[in-house]
């Protein structure tokens, strides 16, 4: 059967993200598309960090529980360090799309 809840709203992330925490997701497959979540998990701790780095009080409590998985670290770590590589590429790049505007006018 098809389950209840769309699992990509904020509401059902971080219901989602406290089950994972938890480790109950199992129980909860008849109302989550579970496959979906552990499919895009890495776009679930993306988003969870980038609350809590936004200061979003809601999600404290998950963002703490969160931290003591190994794999949300290990994959927070790694979206830091190609953040920290990609922004700067990112920026240069935009610079020198604007100078060639800029010079073929």
């Amino acid at each position: 059967s098809k389950p209840v809840n769309c699992g990509v709203c904020n509401k059902c992330m971080r219901t989602l993200l406290t089950l994972d925490a938890l480790n109950s997701m199992e129980k909860f497959q008849n109302v989550f598309d579970i496959q979906y979540y552990k499919d895009n998990v890495n776009k679930y701790y993306k988003w969870l960090y980038r609350e809590h780095f936004n200061s979003n009080y809601i999600i404290e409590d998950i963002y703490k529980l969160m931290t003591e998985k190994k794999e949300f670290n290990r994959a927070i770590s790694l979206y830091k360090i190609k953040k920290k590589f990609t922004y700067p590429i990112l920026l240069f790049l935009n610079l020198l799309k604007k100078l060639v505007r800029k010079n073929g006018k």
